[in-house]
């Protein structure tokens, strides 16, 4: 596994394990692997948003000369 990833689902894991029975009772979470699909979906129409209007995230800091 890749690095960034395993320190994502450790992370990931670690919320899970502090908030169970909240994400049980309030947002019916039954599962660690729930959660995680929970967080890829809630992010996704986000990253879709983004990718359809794409911004310049780095300008032509050098002008023409």
């Amino acid at each position: 596994m890749v690095p960034l990833q395993k320190f994502t689902l450790i992370k990931l894991e670690k919320i899970y394990d502090e908030n169970e029975e909240k994400l049980q009772t309030d947002y019916r979470i039954k599962s660690f692997s729930d959660f995680v699909n929970n967080c890829i979906m809630g992010y996704l129409p986000t990253i879709e948003k983004q990718l359809k209007n794409e911004t310049i995230v780095y300008g032509n800091n050098f002008r023409e000369f």
